[in-house]
């Protein structure tokens, strides 16, 4: 098998780096995995050419290399170097994982399960939330409907102020598991309702849902609350799937 070579995005631009410095090979390997430049099956540079590449101890390397690992992405093979591993493996419920799967490859297959995940969750918070909801949290939510209002000509605005209107819901359920997984799919969220919010008056509708949502909230009616949470969810996910005209569309 051939080794692909790995540089820093735009060929050869000087990498802005965090504190961490695995975490900067991490990322840039696991972006050149999704992006397909390295394949299935491909091995990747050796240890020397990487430290090369990145300019970092092999220390700094093996951390990185471990944590893309971890995600499933690669095998490292004593004797053989590190080699991609297909896709069925990788945890794609990592965000360091699903963020640049969705960007480079968006799916409507990808999407719809995304979509099916939050079904799965959020109308159930939507329910608990009704019996625990505390009056500052309500009127928190008023107060993004009201701003929100504002931003149907800005989208990522609105977007901003969507995540925190689901994420106060899903604190008030008081489901700390399901609070943490949708904590850490919030990226892919984005993604997601970037895509969504394309399609025209879906601003204006994800309002209409949302002020169902808080008016079942403030009415204690949990059932509600879910019919609610589920009418939105679908109502995005049937007007996205129905608009799709694949991923050349979306670059």
């Amino acid at each position: 098998m051939e080794r692909t070579a790995i540089g820093a995005a735009g060929g050869g631009a000087a990498i802005i780096r965090p504190q961490r410095l695995g975490t900067v090979v991490m990322v840039e390997i696991i972006e050149r995995i999704a992006r397909g430049e390295l394949p299935k099956g491909a091995l990747l540079p050796t240890e020397t050419e990487l430290q090369t590449e990145f300019g970092v101890s092999r220390t700094a390397l093996r951390e990185g290399l471990k944590a893309v690992e971890e995600r499933g992405m690669i095998a490292i093979r004593q004797g053989r170097g590190a080699v991609v591993l297909p896709v069925t493996e990788w945890n794609v419920l990592d965000p360091f994982v699903l963020t640049p799967l969705l960007d480079h490859h968006p799916t409507p297959e990808m999407y719809e399960q995304l979509n099916a995940f939050r079904m799965m969750l959020e109308p159930d918070m939507a329910r608990l939330a009704a019996a625990r909801i505390s009056e500052q949290d309500l009127g928190r939510l008023a107060e993004l409907l009201t701003v929100m209002a504002t931003e149907f000509d800005d989208p990522d605005a609105f977007l901003e102020h969507d995540l925190l209107f689901h994420s106060v819901i899903a604190d008030a359920a008081g489901n700390l598991l399901a609070r943490a997984i949708m904590t850490g799919i919030e990226q892919p969220l984005r993604s997601s309702r970037r895509l969504t919010n394309r399609i025209p008056r879906s601003l204006e509708k994800a309002q209409e849902s949302h002020s169902a949502i808080h008016r079942c909230l403030a009415g204690k009616d949990g059932e509600g609350a879910a019919a609610a949470m589920r009418e939105h969810l679908s109502w995005s996910h049937d007007r996205l799937l129905g608009s799709w005209e694949g991923p050349a569309s979306h670059s």
